[in-house]
């Protein structure tokens, strides 16, 4: 009833206003959509910030070997070969925090959607040598990761945790009893990888003598058997899958003490049915943060543990936030290094607005606020006090850059062009990567200074795709909003043909998606479904896309309407 409303209502704006295009060349076909390269948008290369800013390091596959490159940062300018190798080809690589070692992860395959396991290789850049993870260099791992001294490195295997100490070559089982759709050691089941974003379910400790890990048992989850077609008949993969009202995992919380060799458990999520949202170290010395929510998902909380002379505390509630209907987000709060403070993303409002909380007075104040979404807090210059984040302040089709200082004052929009940003800050917030685009402009990535704000270079403008469009007959995105019979305002985009005639019929394409939280109504550049799209209109059907109740870049009051419908 909803669009077939929105349909009604478009049907004026259709046939009163003018239809345009890009260009009065020819017909996008179908061919061109899938079989031409050139519609494709280039990508800038993939960087790494490293601990000192001005450089940053890529990697590259050129002259029948493989690269890590460091190059100066304002410039782009090659400084060093760091690491090349003419035998194999890394899918990933990590850097240790003193920057000595890497990890190199090769033959990456995938588990579920976003998890995968690889062959693990470490190169120790000082003596110059390269070795497998484990004896066996064709053994699959999981989530590898240096410990903060880069001495060790834990990992992931058969659904246990292991640590491989780097100096001696010793390997330690942290845990023994992981197994197949039973017991999980410190990555994540299906659920938590789809549904909290959560993959690595292991943290290491500053000091690098302890290591929090969630335990996950499935043995109460049902089996669902997938059909894999990798072969003329299918194969079925059994996975636990839990489904609405049925057992979830239970999961327990561990803090492993490596001198010591033994563990404490700190938490479980059961029988109160709790999820751990997130876990992090905070602070010089060794103090645990982990969040959890429940079932409902409309109580969320935040504890803390110390950890002292090998002594564990009892998680301490430092902050529970309450809603009406539920939590939307998993995320990571933003510890302060000379305060004790955290920053973090509350949702008890009608928007989501950034808090300042101090975790020993227990008192908070908040430093967005408006009618508009905060999104997300990209950093915090602790030399300057600024901190950096995004929102849909502008428009809910819009994401921007915003800065302010520690008590929420002094606000400045600093991403100006129109369109969607994604941003990727230096650590020291000294230089960012703002990569953008709008439905006139494909996407555009350049380096800005975090001092001036200032573009310093252009690191890709996709100006050969810009040329391409040019050739084509596409129609404008108009973005337009409307209100439904229950006085309902929803945003809305419709392309339509170069001609139309108000006594003839025209077939409409109505493109949604609804998802909570989601969007489709968005000023970006859009890929081949935009395309698909024009050869439509090319075809002589109009195309509109909704963003009904629920959807994401407006009040909790509109996108968290949908609860329990």
């Amino acid at each position: 009833m909803l669009i077939r409303n929105a349909i009604l209502t478009l049907a004026c704006l259709i046939f009163t206003s003018k239809s345009t295009a890009f260009a009065q060349n020819k017909n996008i076909s179908l061919e061109d959509i899938w079989l031409k390269p050139a519609l494709i948008p280039a990508k800038a290369p993939q960087m790494k910030w490293m601990k000192d800013s001005k450089f940053y390091t890529e990697s590259a596959n050129m002259e029948k070997a493989f690269y890590i490159l460091k190059r100066k940062t304002q410039t782009g300018q090659l400084t060093d070969t760091i690491y090349k190798n003419p035998h194999f080809s890394a899918d990933e690589y990590e850097f240790s925090q003193d920057e000595t070692k890497l990890i190199f992860q090769t033959q990456t395959s995938k588990i579920y959607r976003y998890s995968t396991k690889s062959n693990v290789f470490v190169a120790d850049l000082v003596k110059k040598t390269l070795v497998s993870l484990l004896k066996d260099s064709l053994a699959q791992v999981a989530y590898p990761s240096f410990s903060p001294q880069s001495t060790k490195v834990a990992f992931c295997k058969d659904n246990n945790l292991f640590i491989k100490n780097l100096i001696n070559n010793r390997l330690d089982t942290i845990t023994k009893d992981g197994s197949l759709n039973k017991i999980i050691n410190g990555s994540s089941d299906w659920v938590y990888e789809e549904e909290l974003d959560i993959l690595k379910a292991y943290e290491w400790s500053p000091c690098g003598q302890y290591l929090a890990y969630l335990k996950f048992d499935e043995t109460l989850v049902q089996t669902y058997h997938l059909q894999m077609w990798d072969n003329i008949y299918p194969n079925l993969k059994p996975y636990k899958y839990p489904k609405t009202g049925t057992a979830n995992a239970k999961v327990s919380l561990y803090i492993y003490d490596l001198e010591n060799h033994a563990e404490t458990l700190i938490a479980q999520s059961f029988p109160e049915e709790i999820y751990f949202t997130h876990i992090e170290w905070f602070g010089k010395t060794s103090n645990l943060s982990f969040q959890t929510l429940n079932r409902q998902q409309n109580e969320w909380s935040i504890f803390h543990v110390n950890v002292e002379n090998h002594k564990v505390s009892k998680p301490n509630l430092i902050l529970k936030e309450v809603v009406e209907t539920y939590h939307a987000f998993a995320q990571k709060v933003h510890y302060l290094k000379d305060k004790p403070c955290f920053v973090y993303k509350s949702e008890k409002g009608d928007y989501n607005h950034f808090y300042l909380f101090n975790y020993l007075s227990f008192t908070q104040n908040a430093w967005s606020e408006g009618y508009f979404q905060a999104d997300e807090l990209i950093n915090f210059n602790e030399k300057n006090k600024l901190f950096y984040y995004t929102s849909f302040e502008k428009s809910p089709l819009e994401k921007h850059l915003y800065q302010c200082d520690e008590n929420g004052k002094n606000k400045k929009m600093i991403t100006q062009e129109a369109g969607l940003h994604k941003i990727s800050m230096s650590e020291d917030a000294n230089f960012f990567i703002d990569s953008y685009s709008n439905t006139e402009t494909p996407h555009q990535y350049l380096l800005k200074s975090g001092k001036n704000l200032k573009t310093i270079r252009v690191l890709e403008n996709n100006y050969l795709l810009k040329q391409a469009v040019q050739k084509y007959n596409f129609a404008k995105k108009e973005f337009f909003n409307f209100k439904t019979p229950q006085n309902t305002e929803l945003n809305a985009w419709i392309m339509k043909p170069a001609k139309l005639n108000a006594n003839q019929k025209y077939p409409v394409l109505v493109y949604v998606y609804g998802g909570p939280n989601s969007q489709t109504v968005l000023n970006r550049w859009e890929g081949k479904d935009f395309q698909w799209f024009q050869h439509l209109v090319s075809l002589g059907y109009i195309v509109v896309s909704v963003d009904g109740r629920g959807t994401g870049g407006k009040s909790n009051s509109f996108t968290k309407s949908t609860i329990k419908n």
